[in-house]
């Protein structure tokens, strides 16, 4: 997960953002989805991926989930919602 972190950081390739998105979408959506990070890092990779849509989804149902917990997922679904990512 960290390298999918390093990724959609830190890289500008499609290529390398869908690889990603494979390595992060098990995490975001599997039995770890509590984890706000996770569900963060895979919807920012699909935002950058151009997927804007499907990446607000993914954030709105992750704050949905962990509601006060969501923490930083929060700033990220405001940006989303504003285009500001």
């Amino acid at each position: 997960m960290t390298y999918a972190n390093d990724v959609m950081l830190f890289a500008n390739d499609k290529a390398c953002y869908s690889e990603a998105i494979q390595w992060a979408k098990p995490f975001a959506t599997g039995n770890d989805a509590s984890n706000n990070w996770y569900i963060d890092v895979y919807a920012r990779l699909l935002y950058k991926l151009g997927e804007k849509s499907q990446a607000l989804a993914v954030v709105n149902d992750g704050v949905a989930k962990l509601g006060d917990k969501a923490y930083g997922l929060k700033d990220t679904q405001e940006k989303m919602q504003k285009g500001d990512l």
